[in-house]
């Protein structure tokens, strides 16, 4: 009987004491998934920690689900959708100011730069494009510049006929209207029809991208939109028609007229591109610089960096996109005069 007793208290506490590790081992195992999530809100880049649960980047991921499923055509095609820029960096805009003098300063234009660049649909865009062979690239490129800046044109015209009246009367009163007025941040609201500031950027970012990727067969397109950018520099310079503060908002806001832009856009699509480059980069005043972007599916791009205080994520590499820093009118000026007026001929 006692053998018996003995026999099951030790039954009983072989039980207790393996339940126990069953207990422990559940726990432990809870434990560590628990730690094992929280490490995946954190990611490593080689520049340090980012923390995937920020609702920000928490936007990202689901902004790079929807690109990651749009073909090449699709992401052209909704280059001229005004959110992305808006997300991007147009807000920079307040941030420094509105400009109010004619002639225009030669950092006019940084703000377009920040704004494309910071759109993940340019970024997707360029990626896709350098993939393909240069012909195949400016096919595309062409095709969708002379359709878009047919568009451009008509909303353009209609927008000046529309605000005739206003602008004379405030060449008279000398009003300073506000961008709010004459653009209108209404247009963030998404229509069938494309904006003309949302029109606009497709056309500066698709001349971006063909300097950049070098697209020579693109040469002619990029003439004709400088051409007609010239044509709108010369009508807002006039004091008789418009008063500088309307003058500079549309310059800024509305026009083709941004120097550093279609600078790199003549000068990526000449053939003599390696030259031009190098005599550039003798001249003292020039500006040229070489832009370290990321891929349109990193979880942090340089501009959001600067918003979340938080390091880029280069861990799926980089890409230079190369800009003008500043622009006089002069120096663009000149830039026109040697490839676009008097190319030379080979």
């Amino acid at each position: 009987m006692n053998n018996l007793k003995h026999n099951n208290a030790g039954f009983l506490l072989r039980v207790f004491l393996f339940s126990v590790l069953i207990l422990s081992s559940i726990l432990s195992s809870s434990i560590a998934n628990d730690a094992k999530t929280k490490d995946q809100d954190i990611i490593t880049s080689p520049r340090g920690t980012i923390n995937v649960s920020d609702p920000i980047i928490l936007e990202n991921i689901k902004l790079i689900h929807i690109l990651e499923k749009e073909t090449l055509a699709e992401s052209i095609d909704k280059l001229s959708e005004i959110d992305q820029y808006m997300k991007g960096g147009e807000f920079l805009y307040f941030s420094q100011g509105i400009y109010t003098h004619i002639p225009l300063e030669p950092s006019v234009g940084q703000i377009d730069l920040a704004t494309i660049m910071g759109n993940r649909r340019f970024l997707k865009v360029m990626q896709d494009l350098s993939k393909l062979p240069e012909k195949d690239a400016s096919l595309i490129v062409s095709e969708n510049l002379q359709t878009t800046l047919k568009e451009y044109e008509d909303s353009f015209n209609s927008y000046m006929k529309f605000h005739e009246k206003a602008l004379k009367d405030n060449v008279k009163k000398y009003r300073l209207r506000s961008p709010l007025n004459i653009i209108g941040f209404s247009e963030r609201i998404p229509s069938e029809k494309p904006s003309l500031r949302g029109l606009r950027y497709k056309i500066l970012s698709l001349v971006l991208i063909a300097g950049n990727l070098d697209l020579r067969l693109n040469k002619n397109n990029i003439n004709e939109i400088t051409k007609i950018a010239l044509d709108q520099k010369k009508l807002f310079y006039d004091p008789n028609a418009f008063c500088a503060p309307d003058a500079t908002t549309m310059l800024t806001l509305a026009s083709l007229y941004n120097r550093q832009i279609l600078s790199i856009g003549m000068i990526g699509t000449d053939e003599n591109k390696k030259e031009i480059l190098e005599k550039l980069q003798k001249e003292k005043d020039n500006s040229l610089k070489v832009k370290k972007l990321v891929p349109y599916n990193a979880l942090v791009t340089p501009l959001e960096a600067k918003r979340l205080f938080s390091p880029v994520d280069d861990s799926k590499g980089t890409m230079d996109v190369q800009c003008f820093d500043k622009m006089s009118d002069q120096a663009f000026e000149n830039i026109v005069n040697n490839l676009v007026l008097n190319p030379k001929t080979q």
